[in-house]
């Protein structure tokens, strides 16, 4: 099974001089294990676009 994840629509940043963070969104049937939540957030600890791409993509390729 391949995981297709489009990086650019889950780098959120809370203010337009603050870090990157990495919104993951928790699957409707494993959401009883993390206290019934939607999603999380990783800080990428990293204000440039393009390293929070690349950065993203490592975490992603990661979890596999």
């Amino acid at each position: 099974k391949e995981l297709l994840v489009t990086y650019r629509s889950y780098l959120v940043r809370k203010t337009p001089n603050s870090s990157y963070l990495l919104r993951i969104k928790i699957p409707q049937d494993l959401r009883f294990y993390f206290s019934g939540r939607n999603d999380f957030t990783i800080s990428l600890k990293n204000g440039i676009h393009s390293q929070s791409l690349v950065f993203a993509q490592i975490l992603q390729l990661s979890q596999m």
